[in-house]
């Protein structure tokens, strides 16, 4: 007997409901049941709304999250599936390490706060992702819902 492995994600919002304009936008961008953070992102953009109310309805609509802008999840790699994309070697400059400490409560930052020192500093988010990964800082939370 084949096991049910799907998500169920909606359970997460049961006093939610589908707006079918997003519905629409997400289907659109999807691949196969999955959209990317980017294209979240994006949607989120194009509604002037935040991209979490996004990324409810994603979840509301069963899609699977891949390709964080941060790196933190769903990017394939041959050998260990669904995976992190992170540069374990990344520099640590004096800069970047104290804009996170500054930034950290209880050794967490919040994703949209690795964007905005990511902003500040002109690094890539998944620049300062892997800083946060390599000081030991978790993340969270995400700005679209995923952790």
């Amino acid at each position: 007997m084949k096991q049910d492995t799907a998500a169920h994600y909606a359970l997460k919002h049961t006093e939610q409901s589908i707006s079918p304009e997003i519905t629409n936008a997400l289907e659109k961008k999807a691949v196969e049941g999955r959209i990317s953070c980017a294209a979240i992102h994006a949607i989120a953009s194009s509604f002037h709304m935040p991209p979490w109310e996004v990324g409810v309805q994603a979840d509301l609509i069963e899609l699977r999250l891949t390709l964080c802008i941060l790196g933190l999840f769903g990017h394939e790699h041959e050998t260990h599936g669904n995976r992190k994309s992170l540069d374990l070697h990344v520099h640590l400059s004096s800069e970047l390490k104290e804009a996170l400490l500054k930034q950290a409560k209880d050794n967490k930052i919040s994703c949209i706060e690795c964007w905005d020192i990511a902003r500040q500093l002109t690094f890539t988010p998944s620049h300062v992702s892997s800083a946060c990964e390599k000081m030991g800082i978790k993340i969270k939370p995400c700005q679209i819902g995923a952790f």
